[in-house]
């Protein structure tokens, strides 16, 4: 992999190496999340290491929780090109169960309304919604990537939550 060699100095070619194995398995795992296909998650999976190589001398000093966080919204990025690229967005969207939760009404909501509503949350809130709804990750995991507890994680899923339901009650109106 061409990447691989980027990191100028052996010792930082190491390091990215060891970033590469630590990660790997976990990127693909959110590109395919996204995606749903195997070779599209290979694709972005490999395109975000690509995109870490190339600011690996500035990624490489960031604390453990905030390189976690960033890895996977890089991944997030890549993926989100892809999907661009394939003009595959719509047909990409799933509902989960906490989607659903939200009632019947929420299913039969516009999804242009709702990504319209969905963007003028905070970047934090869209964060949080994401890792939760998209990327499914568990309170811990999401508690780890923002460097917060896992009950402030939940805290901050509910307080997004109803800010979105705040949006979308103004859109019905």
């Amino acid at each position: 992999m061409i990447f691989m060699t980027m990191p100028e100095g052996a010792e930082e070619r190491r390091s990215f190496e060891e970033l590469y194995e630590q990660y790997k398995n976990r990127a693909y795992a959110v590109a395919y999340r996204m995606l749903g296909d195997v070779h599209l998650a290979e694709d972005a999976a490999l395109e975000a290491f690509f995109r870490l190589a190339s600011n690996f001398s500035t990624i490489r000093k960031m604390e453990y929780h905030k390189l976690d966080y960033y890895i996977v919204i890089t991944v997030r990025n890549a993926a989100t090109d892809i999907l661009r690229k394939e003009k595959k967005y719509k047909e990409q969207l799933k509902y989960t169960d906490e989607l659903d939760s939200y009632g019947d009404d929420m299913s039969s909501y516009d999804i242009v309304e709702l990504k319209d509503c969905i963007s003028r949350l905070p970047q934090e809130d869209k964060d949080i919604l994401y890792m939760r709804a998209v990327l499914e990750l568990e309170y811990g995991e999401i508690a780890r990537s923002l460097g917060i507890k896992p009950a402030t994680a939940r805290k901050r899923l509910q307080y997004a939550r109803e800010r979105l339901r705040k949006l979308i009650g103004e859109e019905e109106k």
